[in-house]
């Protein structure tokens, strides 16, 4: 039996650095914290289950365990947090018109990105009919405001970041009239 709770803390811990650490998946800053938490509290609850199975534990022995569980949940939750933010946090919104036609972005206000909500700036770099989001560490998401012509209705959308990805974007779908 206690083969079995050994071999179960070992895959636990396999499957959430594999999850965690999994090179094709980046996940937004907010997600990434909570499932970096309950992966290391899941550990640390597991190994302090098995050392109260093991061990008659008394009040310093008690402290110590609960301690040490502790300890291991945050320090699991660090590294993990800090092995697998992205150096940049970029997006790649190509878009389109109504007809599913790129348009130009080369003018001067053809797109917008208002600030957010913590009134941090998200970057952007156009080039033909992509806009490159860089998006700071505390951003998720961006309001944007894109133009066909300048005295053309403004269409409007959220994007967002959720690892370094690309993404089409549709006047009159994902991006509506203001």
């Amino acid at each position: 039996m206690e083969t079995v709770r050994i071999l179960i803390v070992i895959a636990v811990l396999g499957v959430g650095l594999y999850v965690a650490l999994s090179p094709r998946v980046v996940y937004a800053p907010q997600p990434r914290v909570v499932l970096y938490f309950l992966l290391s509290v899941l550990l640390a609850i597991l190994l302090g289950t098995e050392a109260v199975a093991r061990l008659k534990l008394e009040l310093p022995g008690f402290i110590f365990v609960s301690g040490g569980a502790t300890a291991v949940a945050f320090a699991m939750l660090w590294v993990l947090n800090h092995l697998s933010k992205p150096e940049e946090k970029i997006g790649v919104f190509y878009i389109y018109d109504e007809n599913g036609n790129a348009l130009d972005l080369q003018w001067k206000g053809a797109i917008e990105v208002l600030l957010s909500a913590q009134g941090l700036q998200v970057t952007k770099l156009i080039s033909e009919s992509a806009a490159v989001l860089i998006f700071p560490e505390q951003v998720v998401e961006a309001e944007i405001r894109v133009r066909k012509i300048a005295a053309g209705p403004q269409y409007s959308g959220t994007v967002s970041y959720a690892g370094s990805r690309s993404a089409r974007l549709h006047l009159g779908r994902e991006l509506r009239t203001s």
